[in-house]
């Protein structure tokens, strides 16, 4: 799932739990014995292939640009404040077997959370892994976007976001695809979908709104508790905000 912000593009996708010596895959070469770590592999953008946004991205721009996941921070719902790990490393993926010639290649990260520091959202993230609902989500800017596809004119610009006014207007219109060249990976978040019930079975597509909600709840939650507390530390603020707004999802 791609859904564009104010001045950057989110890439979200599943993410799954992997203990030591087991489905680690290619992740096993940066997966180290360390039991305060928690680890977590997710997948991200595809390659050579506009997605439904009309976003695009060429294999081998992603193959020279993943490395900036790496040391990147990992946080909860994009709170940039509130850092539970980073990322450790990335895959350009190439798939295999029956599905082989359908898919392509797509990126994929390790990431690591730091459970001892982190308990209670540690917690939350495993429930929510336990349910099939733990997603990825990328935050990214590019350094330039070209105009492709059929309706698209070739020309190239310096990235100012999904929209400018010095870009095309086939870009503005959605009338082309958008290539974003040389993508910066600034920082990625866990997501936790609504504990509700029906969601269990929802698909991917529907994260766009959730994305969105939890974003907002998020905003209002943190809002509150600062409003109501006004003398602690934003730690506080944030710690009591995921807890509020947990046990109002499981209790829903």
């Amino acid at each position: 799932m791609i859904i564009e912000g104010k001045h950057s593009i989110w890439l979200a996708g599943p993410a799954r739990f992997i203990e030591q010596d087991k489905d680690m895959a290619w992740a096993e070469r940066s997966v180290r014995p360390n039991p305060t770590f928690k680890w977590v592999l997710g997948r991200y953008v595809e390659a050579d292939r506009a997605n439904s946004n009309g976003q695009f991205w060429t294999q081998q721009s992603l193959r020279e640009s993943m490395w900036t996941i790496q040391d990147s921070p990992l946080n909860i719902a994009h709170y940039p404040k509130r850092i539970v790990g980073h990322y450790v490393d990335a895959e350009l993926m190439h798939p295999t077997g029956e599905t082989a010639t359908e898919e392509h290649p797509f990126v994929e990260a390790l990431g690591v959370l730091y459970k001892h520091y982190f308990p209670e959202e540690t917690d939350i993230l495993e429930r929510a892994h336990a349910e099939g609902q733990l997603y990825f989500s990328m935050e990214c800017v590019a350094k330039s976007v070209t105009c492709g596809g059929e309706n698209g004119c070739g020309k190239e610009f310096a990235y100012e976001g999904p929209q400018s006014a010095s870009y095309c207007e086939h870009i503005n219109e959605r009338a082309s695809y958008r290539q974003f060249n040389n993508p910066l990976f600034l920082a990625g978040a866990l997501l936790v979908p609504p504990m509700v019930p029906g969601w269990k079975d929802a698909h991917i597509s529907d994260m766009g709104a959730v994305m969105k909600q939890f974003a907002d709840q998020m905003e209002a939650a943190y809002d509150g508790a600062s409003a109501d507390l006004p003398d602690q530390d934003p730690r506080v603020w944030e710690a009591l905000m995921l807890r509020v707004m947990d046990l109002a999802a499981t209790r829903s």
